[in-house]
């Protein structure tokens, strides 16, 4: 039989996929699906390396991890910039009348 791609590393994959577009417009909102990609991705290696003539996949359960990473690293810089934005707005240097 040949080995098959473990539903982790896909679920890994998915999940960082899934919370790049949050992370960039939406917030916080991409936040758990980026926690699930890291989560997903570091169990589904974990098992991967156990039983690697039975399962494969451990490219996507890394790709996962960086997407999750990214996903993060965005969600953290949209945060600063909104809270900077705010404390601006109400310094007086919003511009407005």
């Amino acid at each position: 039989m040949a080995p098959r791609n473990h539903p982790l590393a896909i679920a890994s994959l998915v999940t960082g996929i899934l919370a790049i577009v949050p992370g960039c417009c939406c917030g916080l909102l991409g936040l758990p699906l980026s926690i699930a990609a890291i989560i997903t991705g570091i169990i589904g290696i974990t098992k991967i390396n156990a039983a690697p003539e039975q399962v494969t996949g451990k490219g996507m359960a890394i790709a996962g991890l960086v997407c999750g990473g990214v996903a993060i690293a965005l969600d953290v810089a949209s945060l600063f910039l909104n809270v900077a934005g705010q404390i601006m707005q109400s310094a007086g240097g919003g511009g407005g009348p």
